[in-house]
């Protein structure tokens, strides 16, 4: 069985993420989700549907941790032998890795 890893980055364009899924997809990446991220103070707690999703992934997510006022956001489930190339290809596209 293989071992998977989540990753989370951030985007300048709804584009820019859409072409990194097609590639991440190559890589065998799954249980793909982008998302815009609302501008900070918009919103006090995320929507129960991120938040879901958040726990099922194992990524504890609070407003502290956005990191970057990028408005789009990809999650992605990746095999673990993947993720440096799959890190390669999300900063290739001027993607931010948090």
């Amino acid at each position: 069985m293989t071992d998977f890893r989540f990753i989370e980055a951030k985007f300048a364009t709804q584009e820019q993420a859409e072409s990194v899924v097609r590639k991440l997809t190559a890589l065998r990446g799954n249980r793909f989700r982008i998302e815009r991220v609302q501008p900070p103070g918009a919103a006090a707690h995320p929507s129960s549907a991120h938040a879901e999703f958040a726990d099922e992934a194992g990524i504890g997510m609070t407003s502290a941790d956005a990191g970057t006022d990028l408005p789009f956001s990809l999650s992605v489930q990746i095999p673990a032998m993947a993720v440096e190339q799959a890190i390669s290809v999300i900063r290739a596209a001027n993607g931010y890795v948090r």
